[in-house]
């Protein structure tokens, strides 16, 4: 799927279509008439696309777009096991605030291992 993950549907563009694939940054657009525009979908409309009523992981490494993903509704989150995440604070400051604020009520133990947050749901973490 080309796409990219932020809190809502919209399109964006990519800031830096020189950088590698992986290292892609975006932003929110209103204009068409730029060149390098990928739809962006939410974690939500991922699940309901593809009928999820679970994840057991999800690892994300989004360069900057947590700061929006975490924005938002973020529901989803109740039904999500295990997060991996890559804050980028360096590149959009609001990123580990908005993680950070989204999570605090779902019951996650914090972990870190290299530049990863790792949240595990309390109730699967053996005893």
């Amino acid at each position: 799927m080309r796409a990219a993950l932020w809190d809502r549907k919209t399109q964006l563009s990519i800031t830096n279509p020189e950088a590698s694939s992986w290292a892609f940054i975006v932003n929110e657009t209103n204009s068409s008439e730029q060149t390098s525009l990928v739809d962006a979908l939410s974690i939500q409309d991922l699940m309901e696309q593809y009928k999820l009523p679970m994840i057991d992981i999800l690892k994300l490494d989004i360069e900057g777009a947590e700061k929006q993903v975490f924005s938002g509704s973020t529901e989803w989150l109740e039904n999500v096991k295990v997060l991996i995440v890559e804050l980028h604070d360096n590149l959009e400051v609001g990123c580990a605030s908005n993680f950070y604020r989204a999570t605090a009520n779902y019951n996650f133990i914090e972990y870190r291992k290299g530049e990863n947050v790792i949240m595990i749901k309390e109730q699967f973490i053996a005893k």
